[in-house]
C-alpha cells in the first residue's frame, strides 16, 4: 500500500532514461532460475523523460507480470518490446506470450486489488504502473487477444 501511495505522486525531478537498459536490467534481475525465456528487443528504444525509480519499477512491474502469468504450456517465455514515435512521445510496446487476459477482465487489471490469481500477487502492480505513467503525464494501454494468447501492454511516455 506505501507502494501504491508513492506511485502516484508528481514526478518533480525529470532526466534523459534510457528505457531499454532498465528492461534489460530487470529482465536478468526478475528471471526466475529454470524458466527458459527470451527478451527480444526489436530495435533501439529511444530515451524518455521520466524519474528513474518509478520508470524502474514501472518495468519491474510489467517484466515480473510476464514471468508470473507465463504459460507453462509453452516451451519458451517470449517478450517483444519495441516502439513508436508519436508527436513530443514514444509508445514502448511490451509483448509476451503468456496467459493473456479475458477481455471481460481486460478493464478491472488497473483496480487496486484485482488479481485473476490470488497466488501470483496483490492485485496492486498494474494500478502501481498506471499511476507511474500518469504522474509521467503518459497513457497505458493493455490489450490481450484473449485468454493463451498473451498480453500486450502500450506504454506513452514523453522522449527526449
Amino acid at each position: 500500500l506505501l507502494r501504491l501511495s508513492r506511485a502516484g505522486k508528481t514526478v518533480s525531478i525529470r532526466k534523459s532514461i534510457d528505457p531499454e537498459y532498465i528492461i534489460r536490467k530487470m529482465y536478468c534481475l526478475s528471471k526466475p532460475y529454470g524458466i527458459n525465456a527470451h527478451l527480444d528487443i526489436k530495435s533501439h528504444l529511444p530515451k524518455i523523460y521520466g524519474d528513474y525509480d518509478s520508470l524502474e519499477e514501472l518495468f519491474t512491474n510489467l517484466i515480473e507480470n510476464s514471468f508470473k502469468y507465463r504459460d507453462p504450456s509453452k516451451e519458451t517465455l517470449i517478450i517483444e518490446v519495441h516502439h513508436k514515435f508519436g508527436k513530443d512521445c514514444v509508445e514502448i510496446i511490451i509483448k509476451d506470450n503468456g496467459l493473456g487476459i479475458d477481455n471481460k477482465y481486460i478493464d478491472k487489471i488497473f483496480s487496486p486489488g484485482f488479481t485473476l490469481f490470488k497466488d501470483r500477487g496483490t492485485g496492486f502492480g498494474m494500478t502501481i504502473v498506471k499511476k507511474i505513467v500518469e504522474a509521467h503525464n503518459g497513457k497505458i494501454q493493455v490489450t490481450s487477444e484473449g485468454v493463451n494468447k498473451g498480453t500486450t501492454a502500450y506504454i506513452t511516455l514523453p522522449h527526449m
